[in-house]
């Protein structure tokens, strides 16, 4: 959206005499913003998938924390609040998460402790 807004605002600017180096701002900023979104689509959608092994922790609203197995702790967002009431303390999971920008795909509940 804002990369359509930029190229009209570029149009716009040409057309009735601004100021050049406006338009031109406006134009680099279309370009960026498409660009990242063409990178991200790439991203979501091709096969080069990272899987990562951790043992879930703890949740806050709609965020979980899992600590992965070089002892780092990575927090993910969710977006289906049914999906949290899923997790319990000291499960395994596995996150799969995109190649590029690291968006988590996936994630799979692999083992469950008895405690």
């Amino acid at each position: 959206m804002l990369g359509m807004n930029s190229i009209f605002q570029f149009i716009n600017i040409y057309v009735n005499d601004g100021l050049e180096a406006l338009g031109f701002l406006f134009f680099l900023s279309a370009l960026f913003a498409i660009t990242i979104f063409i990178i991200l689509l790439v991203d979501l959608f091709n096969k080069n998938h990272r899987v990562v092994r951790a043992k879930y922790v703890s949740k806050y609203k709609n965020i979980i924390y899992v600590l992965k197995e070089n002892g780092q702790v990575k927090k993910i967002r969710i977006f289906a609040p049914e999906m949290l009431h899923h997790f319990s303390s000291h499960q395994q999971v596995e996150v799969t998460l995109s190649a590029i920008a690291q968006i988590p795909m996936n994630i799979i509940v692999v083992e469950t402790d008895g405690n």
